[in-house]
Order: C-alpha cells, then structure tokens, then sequence
C-alpha cells in the first residue's frame, strides 16, 4: 500500500501535486497526516518516511521519497 504524507491543513501545493498524480493514476493509497506546527515531522517515525523531513513524503514497501517532483516522477 502507498502512503503518502500531508501536512494537517493540507495547504500545501506540493502535497496537492502528489495527490493529484495518486489520484489520476487510479492508485490506491492512505493519506497521513503531520502536525507540523506541533513538530510531528521531526518526530523519529515521520523522520524515517522524509530523508528532509518536510511534507510530501511518500512510502511504497520498501521505497521512501521525499519531494514532490520526485514523487511525481516516481508515480509515472
């Protein structure tokens, strides 16, 4: 299964362009979300989905990605 991680208010474009390519894909996938005004994306776990430890973040299995173009790129 495909995560992909979101800031909490979901305001961010780059977010936004991930989710969009997931969705125009037609691939199934769980949304996350990270507090970050709380400082979640420096929490250990969230850390081990980001290597920069911003939003997106994207797992699938064993793969982790943490850019949006990335991600964009990954997804096609």
């Amino acid at each position: 299964m495909i995560t992909l991680f979101s800031d909490s208010l979901s305001i961010s474009p780059y977010v936004f362009s991930s989710f969009i390519s997931l969705r125009e894909k037609g691939l199934p996938f769980e949304l996350v979300f990270v507090d970050l005004e709380k400082g979640e994306q420096h929490a250990g776990t969230f850390q081990d989905a980001s290597l920069t430890s911003r939003v997106p973040a994207l797992h699938d299995g064993a793969i982790a990605i943490s850019e949006s173009s990335a991600i964009v790129e990954y997804l096609d």
